[in-house]
């Protein structure tokens, strides 16, 4: 499948009632800087299934913050707590954090 329709299928499923697919996958998404700064465009259907997102079995970092509708400030992101970039693999069962970096003097 490609990245598109990954992503298709991602957004059609995530935050949807019910089980997951026998291809899909659960991480559990964790956001540790204020919703709306980190995912201003984040559905309500996806703001109630969290900490649990589905996505598809294939998943990317990428694919799971264009999931979330997370705008042009891109977090820092921890997969279990490991840093990872965004085209890294994500696995059924991650723990995934998100951190708006913050700077200040």
């Amino acid at each position: 499948m490609t990245s598109t329709g990954v992503l298709k299928n991602a957004r059609r499923r995530c935050g949807s009632p019910g089980r997951p697919m026998d291809s899909d996958m659960i991480v559990k998404v964790y956001l540790r800087s204020p919703a709306d700064a980190l995912v201003p465009g984040m559905s309500p259907a996806i703001r109630e299934s969290l900490p649990e997102v589905v996505l598809p079995e294939g998943a990317t970092v990428e694919t799971l913050l264009r999931v979330l509708g997370v705008g042009r400030a891109r977090p820092l992101v921890l997969v279990n707590r490991v840093k990872q970039k965004e085209d890294a693999s994500l696995r059924s069962g991650d723990r995934v954090d998100l951190v708006l970096p913050i700077a200040g003097g």
